[in-house]
């Protein structure tokens, strides 16, 4: 039962994604009103001195916005807090059973999927998908490859930050009989919560759903695969269940905003409207970004 709450977490987490990606691309009729088709051409971001800037800036904006949250953001927060605290509590049953269950086919599997969260291998994969951007005179690309690595290095950032803060164990450690979270130090030992590849695989995959959700099959694929790279560290036995489910809200959350922030012209919508005045009958346009 641990288990499928645990799936059922992760798979809920994948399909918002997925509906949030298909939603913002959703066109949207308003009354009495003629919306031009958009523009298929994307919002340009460049490999510039102000794209590196952007990193600090965007980073000041996210922040901002958090302390500005209004009262059921953080009654969301809150309810999310004591999910998480009630899971924790029983993440050492889930880990058991994965482990239990754990396969040659498994470990086949997270062999692979485990890539999908290794900056190792996510750096150069955005890196070659921005060079094919700019060889093939493709925006959509070089839009995703930066704004990937902006999501992957924030949203990096962010779980470092939060493992050096909680020190959490490994479920391999062998010290768990006596504790399980060491508190704020600088040690580069028991860094487990939040999971780093989790938090990666689902920032570019947010990113990739959100710049390519015009196509249906995106969205799912991409959190899919998501959802293995972050399954697969439960099943190597590197995380506990909250680590990697903490470490993928983190991701998602931070593309999110990323990919926000970095608004898209194939999104602005031209709309013309009737305008009655007193004797006078004339249309008025409107361009909504």
């Amino acid at each position: 039962m641990k288990v499928l709450l645990v799936t059922i977490m992760l798979a809920v987490l994948g399909l918002a994604g997925a509906t949030a990606a298909r939603s913002s691309t959703a066109l949207r009729l308003a009354p009495a009103a003629l919306v031009c088709p958009a523009p298929s051409q994307p919002a340009p971001v460049a490999l510039d001195l102000d794209y590196f800037k952007g990193y600090l800036s965007d980073t000041g904006t996210l922040i901002g916005s958090a302390v500005r949250w209004r009262p059921s953001n953080w009654l969301k927060m809150s309810l999310g807090v004591l999910a998480m605290s009630r899971l924790i509590d029983e993440e050492d049953d889930v880990q058991m059973w994965v482990q239990d269950h754990r396969t040659a086919a498994t470990d086949r599997m997270a062999g692979f999927a485990r890539c999908l969260g290794d900056g190792r291998y996510v750096a150069p994969a955005l890196s070659a998908v921005y060079c094919y951007g700019r060889l093939q005179d493709d925006l959509r690309a070089e839009r995703t490859a930066l704004l990937g690595l902006e999501s992957f290095a924030l949203s990096g950032a962010l779980c470092e930050g939060i493992k050096l803060v909680t020190h959490k164990h490994r479920p391999v450690s062998s010290d768990l009989e006596t504790e399980k979270w060491s508190g704020p130090s600088l040690t580069p030992s028991n860094l487990s919560f939040p999971s780093g590849h989790s938090a990666t695989a689902f920032a570019v995959a947010t990113v990739i759903a959100s710049e390519y959700g015009t196509h249906r099959l995106v969205p799912p694929l991409a959190y899919c695969a998501a959802s293995l790279c972050a399954v697969s560290r439960i099943n190597d036995n590197a995380h506990w269940t909250s680590d990697v489910l903490v470490g993928s809200a983190v991701g998602y959350l931070t593309a999110r905003a990323i990919v926000g922030l970095h608004g898209d012209q194939s999104r602005m919508r031209l709309a013309i409207l009737p305008s009655l005045g007193l004797g006078r009958a004339d249309l008025a346009v409107s361009c909504r970004f």
